[in-house]
């Protein structure tokens, strides 16, 4: 039983550690789904990994890199290698296990067609609905057989090759794979394979790379023909609550591993829309005009900026979560009578109106014209550390340096100068109005002045609480013909006035080689301007160190978006590791 359970182990940790993608040899995206054969088309959820010996040494790479960088992880693995991690230090991998395993695993969700009628059954979902099944490619059937001893664990001979283990469950030996379920209906070659099947195949083909280290599919048509199927008990169904019509506005989705430029770790998510109609009826638009962004517009954000999100069209956005707000006001409703639908429709529709009317009193300005009407180009909101925090040593430096700690700023990309320069003396009007709020509130001041910052007269907006403030907050709003910007006045001299942009930064050239071509959005990070998190840990030593291993990990990071198909969403996250020492 101790082998089976180490067999057990290795497939677990294989297929965890897919999410750690190595460079040596990526597998090619048919290599990696062989074994979709071996699961039928409805197959609710597959995940595949390499398990071949030049996976397992740059994963032991990739550990001996991690350990250098952070110190920590080095202290919890031991030194160990993956193979002692997987299989233990009892078992000789390379001797033992190697000969006979293949160069994939795989774990799939089989369906089941059993009906669900009670929130008791749906306690039990995964026995009621799901079989996992796990396959293991083998090249020696005589040799896995020989290392598992079933005749000796107390495993029962069902038919040539299936055996019923001693805790229920059931192994099924091939020529070519091994399999372990908790059903045996999760076995035998299905005549619809999975790998055969046109939304499986094609879902598969729109990831971005042609070679993956690890793959998982998740079956959206199966999922929702499930959930439309289902009957709505009483005990099930809350206030006519009901989510299908949300599923079956998604079609399937898939999620590839890998790594890029050697040390790019790489994780593409594909999902697809059935039906966008359906979707947009929820508040949620799919394609639509998004253009790409345009990364020269990040030269308006100093070098050095940690966390940077860049974007195109906050008016679109906008439009997006005001549908949104409708949509699910209606969906909380769905099922009950039209009345009581339209009535919780006028509730949210006042709720935007009072909100744009508030708007407008104070600003003189109309939140859909005159504010996001013209804002369809790029946008960028960004924050970093000041100059004085990122050179602080202890958690009162930080905070009580004299100065506010952040830079951040808001750019927009002004599309119509009027009305850029409108937005920024209506938010003068609101702050003044704001000031006289202030007389009552103790020692607080707001004052406003108007300066020329880097050649633009703008607003200058400066708070001051010094019985609770330890610094006061000063923060500039100003537009050209160019931009419009909200932020510290370093963020307002960099937009105004690029010169050291952030294009320049090593750590953001770094990390844009690894952006989705066409990006309509990306967010982006860097471990090292980050680095004085670690101080607001104070005097916790051991989270100040987490801390500082977590961001040495991180040499840029960054999250992009694209659209394919008109439709489908395409989302890329990357970890890029520091070059070793």
């Amino acid at each position: 039983m101790q082998r089976i359970s180490t067999t057990l182990m290795l497939i677990l940790m294989l297929t965890l550690l897919g999410a750690f993608p190595v460079a040596a040899q990526v597998e090619a995206t048919a290599d990696l789904t062989a074994l979709a054969e071996s699961f039928p088309a409805d197959t609710v959820v597959f995940a595949a990994v390499r398990a071949d010996s030049d996976y397992l040494d740059t994963l032991d790479g990739l550990l001996v890199a991690a350990g250098e960088a952070a110190p920590q992880i080095r202290s919890l693995i031991g030194g160990q290698s993956i193979r002692n991690l997987v299989a233990g230090r009892a078992v000789d991998f390379d001797a033992e296990i190697r000969p006979w395993l293949g160069e994939t695993v795989a774990v799939g969700v089989i369906r089941n067609d059993t009906e669900l009628t009670s929130v008791a059954e749906m306690a039990s979902f995964f026995e009621a609905f799901l079989m996992p099944m796990t396959a293991v490619a083998i090249t020696d059937r005589a040799g896995a057989e020989a290392y598992l001893r079933l005749d000796e664990t107390g495993a029962t001979l069902i038919d040539d090759g299936t055996y019923q283990l001693a805790d229920g469950t059931f192994l099924r030996i091939t020529d070519s794979a091994l399999f372990y379920a908790n059903d045996t209906r999760a076995f035998g070659a299905p005549t619809d394979p999975l790998s055969a099947s046109t939304d499986f195949t094609e879902t598969v083909a729109l990831l971005p790379e042609p070679r993956y280290n690890g793959l998982i599919y998740l079956n959206g048509p199966v999922v929702t023909s499930f959930a439309a199927a289902q009957t709505a008990p009483a005990d099930i169904t809350t206030a006519g609550v009901t989510f299908t019509p949300i599923l079956e506005s998604f079609g399937s989705a898939a999620i590839g591993l890998t790594i890029r430029n050697e040390r790019a770790l790489t994780l593409d998510y594909l999902q697809r829309v059935s039906n966008p109609a359906a979707l947009s009826a929820f508040g949620v638009t799919t394609g639509g005009p998004l253009d790409p962004v345009d990364l020269a517009f990040a030269d308006r954000i100093p070098a050095g900026a940690p966390l940077v999100l860049l974007g195109d069209d906050l008016a679109q956005l906008y439009n997006i979560v005001v549908s949104s707000l409708r949509a699910n006001a209606l969906l909380s409703v769905e099922g009950l009578d039209r009345e009581v639908q339209q009535a919780a429709l006028t509730q949210v529709n006042a709720a935007i109106g009072q909100a744009t009317t508030a708007v407008r009193s104070l600003t003189g300005l109309d939140l859909d014209e005159d504010i996001f009407g013209w804002m369809t180009g790029n946008y960028a909101l960004y924050a970093a550390f000041s100059p004085a925090a990122a050179e602080a040593q202890d958690l009162f430096g930080l905070l009580f340096g004299g100065t506010l700690p952040l830079e951040f700023g808001l750019l927009v990309e002004v599309t119509n100068p009027d009305a850029a320069r409108a937005l920024v003396s209506g938010l003068g009007e609101a702050l003044n109005f704001l000031r006289g709020q202030f007389a009552n509130q103790g020692d607080a001041t707001l004052t406003l002045t108007s300066e020329a910052v880097a050649g633009v007269q703008s607003l200058v907006v400066n708070i001051a609480a010094p019985t609770t403030l330890p610094f006061a907050i000063e923060f500039v709003i100003g537009a050209n013909d160019t931009v419009f910007v909200i932020g510290t006045r370093r963020a307002a001299e960099a937009a105004f006035a690029p010169s050291a942009g952030l294009t320049t930064d090593p750590a953001f050239s770094e990390a844009r080689t690894a952006f989705l071509p066409g990006s309509n959005r990306v967010l982006y990070l860097s471990g090292a301007g980050l680095a004085p998190l670690a101080l607001l840990a104070g005097g916790d030593e051991i989270t100040a160190q987490s801390v500082e291993a977590l961001l040495g990990l991180i040499s840029s990071s960054s999250i992009t978006t694209t659209i394919v198909n008109e439709t489908d969403t395409l989302l890329r996250a990357v970890i890029t590791l520091p070059v070793a020492p």
